[in-house]
């Protein structure tokens, strides 16, 4: 199902929502400040406060879908800001003058010769209505270029919420509408929509909204056709698809999430509206698992059962496997916006790539409780762990990766590698993101030498680079257990060239471990250096005996080592002898905290 399509079931279900959160067509949530309170005369007799004038409060007013203000002068429909409903501005200009006059013109226009009692209460108060701030009753300086409505006094609700109002403004979207052609979404004819409302809340893209749909070049143009007449969708699909996207895109949206450079909207399509909120929750926790051992043991649980097809009742989630899911990732571009990546699956098939996802990051021993979230992964890619130092692309292809079960792009692998060569930090996360890009394509293939390869230490595992990880591993940690914390240890110092070219490296570094060996026996920690020295030969006992230290190590191989040297570097942080003394890499852990 196309993005567009989507989002405007979501808005058809959801429209009758006891929330109002979406507005009826036509409408649209506008920050409303003040309420101007007029009697049946049309005379202003009080001025009423909705909500702080530096917020407002969001209210559903009339606003045409296929109409974007942005230096022209456009009238809105019985609600407006002060300087085209009062003529009153902070910065009085002949500019004011000319938006209260089409702010009359425009309402004259719609209310016409209707007799609603509060319609007719507008249409006297504009024809009597002098632009001066001494005719407020008060607020006179607070409601000064903030967004007010009517009321009728001694009545409930705004003026533009009367029937009489709704109709009115009905007639004047058909009367505006545009020429009439088959829409690309729906497949009937209808008047189409030649711009689309803006989208906002995306991070990163200009405060009043951008176009997910936008042809405003010639360049652009197609047999003649004008603006988004290139690409036919319908003014009431164009403001369904937008009112949907933006309401849970909006601030505090528990259907948002933030992915690197790209602003996150799923939603669920189910029976129920408590099957998709269940199907909902279920994907954040999924995004985002919880710290809490009991509730991500659920969490695993549960896609152990997506994964062999067993029934959910048990655990009385509320769950559907065949539940319709989709995922919508939107990442600023100009004054347009661009798809960073779009899924349309089920919640099963999600349970099943995540679970997989999991499996292959899944390294030991490990610290966590949980599963990592997409966004610790991702800072694992970053400078200075700074997400604002994400690459979009990347963080894009990931998700993409994730989503379909493909391989991870390459780019991700070297963006770890790169980042460890960076800061010579190896932590869990970067250790798991280097094992899952190597476990993925040998398990698309079925070539996987064993279905833990690569999870825990393995002393079996002849891989030269794997070796030399490990082997570098216990090199530093006797160099930490000789002479303790230093302020450039060899791993500062090498371990971006050892593992790219080890035979400029380790000769250098094993003719100085024996003084490093020495120096904790002097210590008392005899035991430590034994357990040191036996790993040092186990390890290069089992590297090729022609060409020990290869000239250079592939991109796949220093990847390898990588894992080789946080597999060992774990492994040697078990205490073993009583007397031995366990130093814990704390530098290492830097960016997981």
């Amino acid at each position: 199902m196309s993005i567009l399509s989507a989002s405007a079931g979501y808005y058809d279900r959801h429209i009758n929502d006891t929330d109002g959160g979406l507005p009826p067509y036509g409408y649209s949530f506008e920050n409303i400040a003040f309420a101007l309170v007029l009697d049946a005369d049309g005379r202003l007799v009080d001025v009423e406060q909705v909500a702080e004038p530096n917020s407002g409060a969001r209210i559903a007013v009339p606003k045409d879908p296929t109409v974007t203000r942005t230096v022209k002068v456009i009238p809105m429909f019985l609600w407006d800001k002060s300087s085209y409903v009062l003529g009153l501005t902070a910065t009085p200009r002949e500019r004011t003058q000319q938006e209260h006059a089409a702010f009359k013109q425009t309402n004259y226009e719609i209310i016409g010769a209707l007799v609603d009692p509060g319609l007719v209460a507008v249409r006297r108060f504009l024809k009597t209505w002098q632009p001066t701030k001494e005719a407020l009753p008060r607020y006179s300086d607070d409601l000064i270029d903030k967004n007010v409505v009517f009321r009728l006094a001694g009545e409930p609700g705004y003026i533009h919420m009367r029937d009489a109002a709704a109709a009115s403004w009905q007639r004047r979207l058909l009367e505006t509408s545009g020429a009439q052609s088959a829409c690309l979404v729906s497949g009937r004819t209808a008047p189409i929509a030649l711009t689309h409302p803006q989208i906002g809340g995306v991070r990163g893209a200009q405060s009043s909204g951008a176009a997910l749909v936008s042809f405003n070049l010639d360049a652009f143009r197609s047999y003649g056709k004008e603006q988004n007449a290139n690409a036919p969708v319908s003014e009431e699909i164009a403001f369904k698809y937008t009112a949907a996207l933006n309401y849970l895109m909006r601030r505090g949206s528990r259907n948002r999430l933030q992915i690197g450079d790209a602003t996150v909207a799923f939603w669920a399509e189910a029976e129920t509206a408590d099957i998709a909120s269940a199907a909902e929750g279920f994907f954040a926790g999924l995004a985002q698992p919880p710290d809490d051992s009991d509730e991500t043991k659920t969490l695993l649980n549960t896609l152990k059962r997506f994964e062999e097809g067993r029934p959910l009742e048990s655990l009385d989630l509320g769950l559907d496997p065949s539940t319709r899911f989709y995922i919508l990732g939107l990442s600023p571009n100009a004054a347009r916006l661009s798809v960073r990546f779009w899924h349309d699956t089920t919640l099963g098939e999600l349970g099943a790539v995540f679970r997989q996802h999991w499996r292959d990051l899944h390294i030991e021993p490990s610290r966590r409780v949980a599963p990592p979230a997409i966004w610790q992964l991702l800072r694992e890619l970053a400078a200075q762990g700074k997400p604002e130092n994400i690459s979009g692309n990347l963080a894009g292809e990931i998700m993409r990766a994730l989503l379909s079960g493909r391989e991870y792009p390459a780019t991700l692998f070297s963006a770890v590698i790169a980042r460890i060569r960076s800061d010579q930090a190896v932590s869990q996360l970067r250790a798991s993101l280097i094992k899952a890009c190597l476990v993925r394509p040998l398990r698309k293939k079925r070539t996987l030498p064993k279905e833990d390869y690569l999870v825990s230490l393995d002393r079996e595992n002849m891989e030269k680079g794997y070796r030399l990880g490990r082997l570098f591993a216990v090199l530093e940690a006797a160099q930490r257990a000789g002479v303790g914390n230093v302020n450039a240890s060899i791993r500062d110092k090498f371990i971006a060239s050892a593992s790219a070219a080890p035979n400029r490296v380790f000769p250098l570094l094993l003719r100085g471990v024996q003084d490093h060996l020495s120096a904790t026996r002097k210590k008392g920690m005899a035991g430590r250096s034994v357990r040191l020295e036996k790993e040092i030969s186990e390890i290069t006992n089992g590297l090729d005996a022609r060409d020990p230290f290869p000239r250079t190590l592939l991109l796949s191989e220093q990847g390898h080592f990588f894992v080789g040297f946080y597999h060992q570097r774990e492994e040697l942080f078990i205490p073993r002898q009583k007397n031995e003394v366990i130093e814990h890499a704390e530098d290492d852990d830097k960016t997981e905290n």
